[in-house]
């Protein structure tokens, strides 16, 4: 492993001219925003790959950064923050999946934490210009799949005993007797007692949910505020960080679908990792698509200041990228972090060749609550839209029971529809899905006591469902409060 230090914010083209030097584990880099590029070279022994294990490369330097492969390409992005936003493995290994078993890697290290750089970690106590990053992990391990499995499994469970409620059914007491029974069966440092855990989890998850169960359409996302804690240069590199990221997991999960809104951002892609964006590309064009442009605009744009014209223009601009380089209009308008939106939008969105609207700021409301979670939205010239505001009250959800459930209890229009939208993914600083926001949605697809989990569909694919149900209509500018 080499390093080339402070070698500003360059593009991968420049990296080959640079002088790389040995380095360790444990050296410390340092200046806010500041990038240093490292040089690996790895081999997976062969008896691992003849045993099919499955191998990651772990890395983590408390910071952001991003591997690439020998010729460029944009691997998966990397973020080695100790809470629930750490990504500090790539899989290099995995059978039917991944065959990465020797060569030369890069990786670009970002002095800069997800969500900026603060003293004190607090926004408040203004910015701290001197970050320090200390390389703490780089190395290839094998990666057990099977207790993997069975942590997800337990996880799931141990939340529904806890969770669910235990006036109305006995699903919470069932899981609380399996969790018993998985725990009593599995000794952690014994592999053979794995699957044995795995079949008694399997008794929970067999009993399945009635038809007229609230449906829940998850949908991976990874919101980027294009301008806010970081400067635009760092916005870019986190669109090719978060969206590497994303189309990794779509090789090793199925079914998964991401979104994301803004061609703007598609197009810093495009210039910076044309590799990347050509992925992505096969992604949004394929049949089996996974990658889903929503939006219709150049950016997320404020959608109570600006003059229509300029609403125009954002969806102008925006909507002409997406035909073009990806041969269709986006139908679904995309504004989840905007405080407010003028009456004259459901005309402009529906010009812009959009019949759908989503958003959910207006979950943050104080003192007036909206009353609807599902409707029509009828603006100043008597056009229509249909909108929908996620009811767990968020564009960043993390995969819990907790908000699977709220997305029902929640939900304001109970007996007109039974269908809402969830946005999963690390948000703001970019990152997007984790695997273990997959792993936990995925078991909670049908399963007695729990709403029923849609994956690997799109955004407009929930708007086609709600458009079957009759709802209500509001005529009203819709600000936070």
């Amino acid at each position: 492993m080499s390093v080339a230090r402070n070698t500003g914010n360059i593009l991968f083209n420049d990296v080959k001219k640079l002088t790389f030097v040995p380095c360790k584990i444990g050296d410390v880099f340092e200046g806010t925003w500041s990038t240093h590029w490292f040089r690996v070279e790895l081999k997976v022994p062969d008896r691992w790959v003849h045993e099919k294990r499955e191998v990651h490369f772990v890395w983590n330097s408390q910071s952001e950064a991003m591997i690439y492969r020998e010729d460029g390409k944009p691997l998966q992005g990397l973020a080695g923050e100790k809470n629930n936003n750490l990504r500090d493995c790539f899989v290099l290994f995995r059978e039917n999946r991944s065959n990465y078993t020797q060569g030369i890697f890069y990786v670009e290290l970002v002095c800069t934490d997800l969500g900026g750089n603060f003293n004190n970690g607090n926004m408040c106590d203004g910015l701290n210009m001197h970050k320090r990053c200390t390389l703490e992990e780089c190395h290839i391990a094998t990666f057990n799949r099977e207790a993997w499995d069975l942590y997800w499994d337990f996880k799931v469970i141990y939340e529904s005993a806890k969770q669910l409620d235990t006036s109305k059914e006995s699903r919470a007491d069932q899981a609380l007797l399996i969790g018993n029974e998985i725990v009593n069966t599995c000794v952690p440092k014994d592999k053979s007692t794995y699957a044995p855990s795995r079949a008694v989890a399997r008794r929970f998850f067999a009993t399945k949910n009635p038809g007229s169960q609230h449906t829940v359409y998850a949908v991976g996302h990874c919101h980027i505020d294009m301008a806010w804690l970081w400067p635009f240069s760092e916005t870019r590199r986190k669109g090719g960080r978060s969206w590497s990221s994303q189309t990794e997991l779509m090789k090793q999960y199925e079914p998964f679908s991401f979104c994301a809104s803004s061609s703007g951002l598609y197009e810093w892609v495009e210039h910076d990792y044309p590799k990347l964006f050509e992925e992505i590309k096969q992604y949004v064009v394929s049949g089996n698509q996974k990658f889903f442009p929503v939006g219709g605009s150049y950016l997320e744009f404020d959608g109570y200041l600006p003059s229509g014209e300029s609403m125009a223009r954002q969806m102008l601009y925006g909507q002409r990228f997406f035909k073009h380089h990806f041969g269709k209009y986006c139908n679904t308008f995309f504004l989840p972090d905007t405080f407010g939106y003028s009456a004259q939008l459901p005309q402009i969105i529906k010009k812009a060749g959009m019949r759908y609207f989503l958003t959910q700021k207006l979950s943050w409301s104080r003192y007036n609550k909206f009353p609807h979670s599902s409707f029509n939205w009828k603006g100043i010239d008597g056009t229509s839209v249909l909108t929908h505001f996620p009811p767990a009250d968020n564009y960043c959800s993390q995969g819990h029971l907790d908000e699977v459930l709220k997305s029902q209890t929640n939900f304001k229009d109970k007996g007109r529809s039974n269908v809402s939208l969830m946005l999963f993914g690390i948000g703001d600083g970019g990152g997007g899905p984790l695997p273990q926001h997959i792993e936990q949605l995925e078991r909670m697809k049908d399963v007695d006591g729990i709403p029923k989990v849609v994956l690997g569909k799109s955004v407009d694919d929930f708007f086609d469902a709600l458009n079957t149900h009759v709802l209500c209509v509001d005529t009203c500018l819709l600000y936070t409060s």
